[in-house]
């Protein structure tokens, strides 16, 4: 199997080594779930299968100046590549399909773990029903309550980015 390395600074490495613990997991195996959402939830590569597969045509165009600054203005200000954000604009305009930039790749990524979590503690909830540790309806509600806002909390969220990454690179559109 393939192996990803990364260095840490020990407070990181600590913080995620708690985390891996409160799930009741390894690192290892946490780290895994991690990427794997975040591969899962950008829509520019495809889980499993090899991403330029697909790209078989190839298409050239000869632009000016100009408009080579501003897709290299873009793409830096995104943190992307030139052909990246052409890609981007292509599939916005033509596909209407998101383009996530890294940072909102992260920001999805980060968003699948606090659902996993959320659904972590629902598990929880439900074990101490079911061990009638948790016996008034009043508590129950309150923590239901809680659960289901940070559920609607990081749909709405979700959803906002993933409209944003649509209509980002669509000329007339992104107010830009």
């Amino acid at each position: 199997m393939p192996r990803v390395e990364a260095s840490l600074d020990r407070a990181t490495k600590d913080a995620f080594h708690n985390l891996a613990r409160q799930s009741g997991t390894t690192e290892a195996a946490l780290l895994r779930r991690v990427i794997a959402a975040v591969v899962k939830s950008n829509p520019v590569t495809r889980y499993g299968q090899d991403v330029d597969a697909d790209r078989s045509m190839r298409l050239t165009v000869r632009v000016t100046p100009d408009i080579f600054e501003a897709v290299t203005r873009t793409a830096h200000d995104a943190g992307m590549s030139r052909p990246g954000v052409v890609l981007g604009t292509l599939r916005a305009r033509f596909l209407q399909a998101p383009t996530l930039l890294p940072v909102e790749a992260e920001a999805v990524g980060r968003a699948a773990y606090q659902l996993s979590m959320v659904g972590t503690n629902l598990n929880q909830l439900t074990r101490l029903v079911h061990q009638g540790r948790l016996g008034a309806l009043a508590e129950r509600d309150q923590v239901l309550a809680s659960a289901i806002s940070a559920i609607i909390a990081l749909r709405e969220s979700i959803h906002a980015l993933m409209e944003t990454a649509t209509t980002r690179w669509v000329p007339g559109e992104s107010g830009k």
